[in-house]
């Protein structure tokens, strides 16, 4: 067999829908069947062959019987979301190469250089354009092959039907014809399915259905004999999986998706196409584990869970576990109840299944030990200090800090919580325990208190206060500190939490825990404050104070429409604006669009381009989106008449051309 590259055509589904760029979780198409016109017809393309489709009874010959040595395509006419997807479609194989394909391709020999547009190879090479030859190489191609014409290793006999994916310089075509420039892939055996009957290039006859599931990380296939009574799962059903990043493959998050078939010889059997559909999905909420990763003592019992209602977790301590898309794991094992860990281990969870893609993966470390950590102090030097300290004890997760003053603490003193508060000089005595952990050694720190106290200055320095004060506000605040008392100076931190260090003054004009203030404190999202004020070598610092500032969304400036209301004589083009950056706009005819608070539209239609106003109406729109809040409504009346006639010499002519919408 030779290699025949033909010249690129295409065919185009001459589809009505899809008028924007499809969101997460959006079905974008499902025919079930075809017809000459309409929303799931075909027609008003090109084809890439002589072979011209036909549809009857709602189902369309792709490659009619007698086609001779060439391919054939089709394709969804807009762009689609590549980044988690399924897609299901009946056929009936004519003993050849068929598949299901993603095309970016933007290189010569993608024939026009669009995506979805692009030279194809007959024969083995599936239908689509293949890079052998040498640079350019066309690129940006993803295809899934269903084979019932290429023998399962290279050099050996047709014995079975097979499935496999191709990318650029990976060719589906075995045995090579033209040499080393070939690079033949694994092809997989699609038993317990077959798509042919035993010999080379002739099928059963029967009907077949494909699931396709693009999970984020996986791409899964199953596939059974309708005609013969097979279903998925089960014993009649061939499923298979293949990690991949198709974003990276086909060069961007959106992709155009159809079938091509490559046609070796004369063709006996049609192909026959139906029953396709296409939705893009979300992906689930990552999994939570309980207990926390931490240092134990003891073998663990590990629950696993997710937000998403219905969603399976796939597990492991490798890394990367994956789900199938359905209801199991393409790598990891399948969560069913709590997970014992005896031993130091990582943890590494997905969730996903059936209607989402895969969640980004989460991970824990799990310590498993004899003994505890023993804590830790700050301040961690035993000497002097000039007033008040607040001394923290840190340990490591999954342990308890417990300590006292009298020397020798045991599991049942005092449990550390919050900074202890020394305002005398005194030690502290600490130590660690933990579930099944033996206690650690015994910590100490000696504080001296007072001793660079001068006479007659032994008064607290004047609690911090902050401006604006404390509260909620919609957007970020500059927060100016300061203390009453002359030459004061004060440290602070910022935490969405309380911090596991407070601010510590050290009493001579510097932090030992926190951030020297100097200027006012930006406080961009919801925080808290801590302070404390004190003055070099004179007395002791202030007492620690907090201030929470709940932070907002400020709202989006309201759009503008130009042109502005008015009457007008003709088709308008209006455009929308806001000048808050970032945002997006969603616009209707009916009152009250609304965001959704990220990337689309709750109410409305998100605005992408010009608006055409043809006859009197009122347009509403809305700003917002990500790090907004819905601005007000804005609205622009539009009244428009159709142009007036010129008269000349006694006669109206008609000026203008009719718009039919």
């Amino acid at each position: 067999m030779k290699r025949c590259v033909l010249q690129p055509r295409r065919l185009i589904w001459a589809a009505l829908i899809v008028l924007a760029l499809p969101a997460m979780g959006q079905n974008i198409f499902n025919c079930t069947s075809f017809a000459t016109s309409g929303t799931c017809g075909v027609g008003g393309g090109q084809q890439i062959t002589p072979y011209a489709y036909t549809i009857s009874g709602g189902v369309m010959d792709f490659v009619p019987a007698g086609a001779t040595h060439g391919n054939s395509a089709v394709w969804w006419h807009a762009a689609v979301n590549d980044q988690a997807f399924t897609t299901t479609f009946t056929w009936v194989p004519n003993g050849y190469n068929f598949a299901f394909a993603l095309n970016n391709c933007q290189q010569p020999g993608c024939g026009s250089g669009q995506g979805n547009s692009y030279a194809a190879g007959a024969g083995c090479e599936g239908g689509f354009y293949q890079a052998f030859d040498g640079p350019p190489y066309p690129n940006n191609y993803y295809a899934l092959m269903f084979d019932s014409y290429s023998p399962l290793t290279n050099g050996g006999s047709f014995t079975y039907s097979s499935v496999q994916t191709y990318q650029v310089n990976v060719s589906p075509c075995i045995p090579n014809d033209l040499g080393p420039n070939y690079y033949p892939v694994d092809k997989i055996s699609t038993s317990p399915v077959a798509m042919n009957s035993s010999t080379q290039g002739t099928p059963t006859g029967d009907t077949y259905s494909a699931t396709v599931i693009y999970t984020g990380t996986n791409l899964v296939v199953s596939i059974y004999d309708v005609t013969a009574g097979g279903s998925c799962p089960g014993l009649s059903c061939f499923t298979y999986s293949w990690p991949v990043y198709i974003p990276s493959i086909v060069g961007g998050t959106t992709a155009y998706v159809g079938f091509t078939s490559g046609i070796g010889t004369t063709t006996t059997y049609p192909l026959y196409v139906d029953n396709w559909s296409y939705t893009v999905l979300s992906a689930a909420n990552a999994p939570t584990m309980s207990p926390t990763g931490g240092t134990y003592g003891g073998t663990q019992s590990v629950t696993l869970s997710s937000t998403s209602s219905g969603a399976i977790i796939c597990y492991n301590t490798t890394g990367a576990p994956a789900t199938n898309g359905t209801t199991g794991c393409a790598s990891g094992t399948l969560y069913t109840g709590a997970i014992s860990v005896s031993s130091s281990e990582t943890i590494y969870a997905v969730a996903g299944g059936t209607g989402y893609a895969d969640s980004a993966i989460s991970n824990a470390v799990y310590k498993i030990g004899s003994t505890a950590a023993q804590p830790t102090f700050y301040p961690n030097t035993t000497c002097c200090y000039a007033g008040t300290q607040y001394v923290t004890l840190s340990v490591p997760s999954g342990q308890t800090a417990y300590y006292n003053t009298t020397g020798s603490p045991t599991c049942s003193s005092t449990a550390y919580s919050s900074p202890i508060t020394v305002s005398s000089t005194e030690t502290l005595y600490a130590i660690g325990c933990g579930s099944g952990l033996s206690n650690s050694a015994v910590g100490s720190m000696a504080y001296t208190i007072g001793e660079y106290t001068s006479s007659g200055g032994t008064a607290s320095a004047a609690n911090v206060t902050y401006s604006p004060v404390p509260g909620s506000y919609s957007g970020s605040q500059t927060v100016t500190l300061s203390s009453s008392t002359s030459s004061s100076y004060i440290c602070y931190t910022l935490a969405s939490s309380p911090p596991a260090l407070t601010p510590q003054p050290n009493n001579d004009g510097t932090c030992a825990q926190g951030t020297l203030y100097s200027s006012p404190v930006t406080v961009s999202s919801s925080e808290t404050l801590y302070a404390m004020a004190s003055t070099p070598y004179l007395g002791p610092p202030s007492s620690l104070t907090a201030a929470t500032y709940t932070i907002g969304a400020a709202p989006a400036s309201t759009p503008t429409f130009s042109p502005v209301a008015g009457s007008y004589v003709g088709t308008q083009h209006i455009t929308l604006s806001t000048t808050s950056s970032g945002a997006i706009i969603c616009f209707n005819t009916t009152g009250a669009p609304a965001t959704n608070g990220a990337t689309s539209c709750a109410a409305g239609t998100l605005y992408s381009g010009t608006v055409t106003v043809s006859s009197s109406e009122t347009l509403y729109a809305v700003a917002g989106g990500t790090g907004y809040t819905d601005s007000s409504v804005g609205s622009a009346s539009y009244v428009v008449s159709s142009a007036a006639p010129a008269v000349i010499k006694g006669k109206a002519v008609i000026t203008g051309k009719m718009v039919v919408h």
